[in-house]
């Protein structure tokens, strides 16, 4: 198994560093802390981190077609445009308005669509408010892929947009579904890769130009490479932080692993033994990603 160690690029400090994504055109990371509602644009040539408040926690972003972002916020699925300091939000639908659950991780499918999902709320009597898996169109449409979902995380696509790979991280591992590209619906769930607890918590995933899978492990301190035909691992990139969140492709041809981490519910005395908690990484792991899918008809 090839070992590889990834390298600090920005001490952000952020609570809960999440969704990293590569903008081409700009040469730029765009990032969430999510619990505190910001959206970041980092420009790795000169070190520069800008911030965006959304006024409320967003789980994820992504790409649109004719420009600005989408973005997977608290009370909902919104359009978002930068100005100056903050987001303009143009709302577009609230698929669990009942609920006090929040987006996490989500992509663009390879026609337009936006996926995301939901974390469960626990309640005190030690039930819990399942959360979902959702798919909005650009036309506005919501449908619910999955429900009954604990932590809805990572999510890809094989390069044939036929499977897509996804992560709810109370399962401990990736379950590929047949995907339906022109309906947008999935089926045959498998479990295609396997994450002992010992080793963390399964958390965001990529893919790469060779359909192998790149997972962070939450609380494991490491990235792990797998195969979805094998599901053997094969490659492990440690970080020298123990809360990784999500790993993307970026860089000019997308030969850059970028990685977002977390400090979130760590103490004092926690924190001060692992300073680099909710800081961005890098590593070059010798393969390259692949371009976002973006919003839009």
């Amino acid at each position: 198994m090839e070992k590889l160690k990834a390298e600090l690029i920005l001490k952000a400090n952020a609570e809960l560093a999440e969704g990293p994504l590569w903008n081409e055109e700009e040469a730029r990371l765009y990032w969430v802390d999510i619990n505190v509602g910001e959206l970041h644009r980092f420009d790795p040539a000169t070190g520069r981190d800008e911030c965006f408040s959304c006024e409320e926690p967003i789980g994820t972003v992504a790409f649109r077609k004719g420009g600005g972002l989408v973005g997977a916020l608290k009370s909902g699925v919104y359009l978002l445009e930068l100005e100056d300091v903050s987001c303009k939000k143009t709302k577009i639908i609230d698929p669990e308005p009942e609920t006090p659950n929040r987006f996490n991780d989500g992509k663009c499918d390879p026609a337009g669509r936006f996926l995301a999902g939901t974390c469960y709320t626990p309640l005190p009597d030690g039930g819990s408010i399942p959360g979902g898996f959702y798919s909005v169109s650009p036309d506005g449409s919501c449908r619910a892929l999955l429900s009954d979902v604990s932590i809805s995380n990572g999510l890809c696509f094989r390069a044939d947009h036929r499977v897509l790979y996804y992560i709810d991280s109370l399962n401990y591992g990736v379950t590929a579904y047949d995907y339906d590209l022109s309906s947008g619906s999935i089926s045959n769930p498998r479990t295609v890769v396997t994450v002992p607890k010992e080793s963390g918590l399964p958390d965001g995933m990529t893919i790469d130009e060779n359909g192998n899978l790149w997972i962070a492990l939450f609380g494991g301190g490491k990235v792990i490479c797998a195969d979805p035909e094998s599901g053997n691992v094969l490659a492990e990139v440690t970080v020298p932080t123990r809360k990784v969140t999500c790993p993307t492709f970026g860089g000019a041809d997308f030969s850059i692993l970028y990685l977002t981490t977390a400090w979130e519910n760590s103490s004092p005395q926690e924190r001060e033994i692992d300073p680099l908690g909710g800081s961005l990484f890098a590593v070059r792991p010798g393969v390259k990603g692949l371009p976002s899918f973006r919003f839009g008809g």
